[in-house]
């Protein structure tokens, strides 16, 4: 399963990302990966120190190959899950912080909507398709990014201009991690391995 894992494609740019959320102290990052994949298969897929990436996948019994558990990956679990981790963070560091949830299909919606800042990567039509039925707005992220400086330039850089605003009924969509990477941590990109 861990050579497995090592062998994996990932999506370009999601390494370098990762790699740089964890290295920036400023950014105090929890990053939390809900996945029906193996816990061992992405813990080595994926860059990182265990205590600050946090997993949530299926466990296998090796001697037998029976799943020993397997990861509920409904939208009303991947919620739970969500609310869960943020409630823990909350209460390990007694402050409020800004959510980001990134996703890519309509099993993510729930918390899609309820992060601060819900991010759909990739262009599955189907997840535009229900959330235009219930009155969601997609944006490039790019062009959100762009209006919330203005909104913080035209406030006199008031505080009460932030990203915190969960269930704004806003999604933004990007293309790949590159737009993701940009908004987070800046410039400091560099090219994926491999």
């Amino acid at each position: 399963m861990e050579l497995t894992g090592t062998n994996m494609s990932l999506h370009y740019g999601f390494v370098n990302f990762l790699e740089k959320v964890f290295i920036n102290k400023a950014l105090n990052a929890s990053v939390h990966v809900i996945s029906c994949w193996s816990e061992d298969m992405m813990r080595s897929a994926l860059p990182g120190e265990p205590d600050k990436l946090n997993l949530h996948g299926s466990e296998f019994d090796y001697t037998t190959g029976a799943v020993t558990r397997r990861t509920l990956l409904s939208p009303s679990a991947k919620f739970t899950y969500f609310n869960d981790a943020i409630q823990k963070y909350e209460r390990e560091h007694g402050k409020a912080h800004v959510t980001v949830y990134i996703g890519h299909s309509v099993e993510d919606l729930l918390c899609l909507l309820n992060a601060d800042i819900g991010i759909i990567l990739g262009t599955d039509q189907c997840i535009r398709n229900v959330g235009g039925r219930f009155g969601v707005k997609f944006v490039r992220l790019f062009d959100g990014t762009v209006a919330k400086q203005r909104e913080f330039f035209e406030s006199g850089y008031s505080s009460d201009c932030d990203w915190k605003e969960g269930l704004s009924g806003t999604l933004y969509t990007v293309t790949n991690w590159l737009d993701i990477h940009a908004l987070m941590l800046g410039c400091d990109l560099v090219p994926d391995e491999g």
